[in-house]
């Protein structure tokens, strides 16, 4: 009887940590490269990061949910803290 009640215990634990993910109130992220990611990431590698900081300034806008413009936007500031060599900027 004692190994059906830690049986139970452990299923009720994972409900209780996995369940309540599933019902998030926001939608989860999209790792999306739209045209704007693409364009953004296009000019990274030009290191035109002005530019490419502000396509992905609108594609935030237009898509917030959308975890590309994150992953573009390190590379931003990567790039920014290798050139410059100015740690305040980050």
């Amino acid at each position: 009887m004692t190994i059906f009640k830690g049986a139970v215990s452990v299923y009720t634990l994972l409900l209780l940590f996995l369940f309540p993910h599933s019902l998030a109130a926001e939608p989860a992220s999209v790792f999306y490269f739209s045209p704007n990611c693409v364009e953004a990431q296009k000019h990274v590698a030009a290191l035109r990061l002005n530019k490419a900081a502000q396509l992905l300034s609108e594609e935030k806008t237009a898509n917030p949910n959308n975890a590309a413009v994150y992953f573009l936007e390190n590379y931003v500031d990567f790039y920014r803290l290798v050139t410059s060599q100015d740690f305040s900027i980050i």
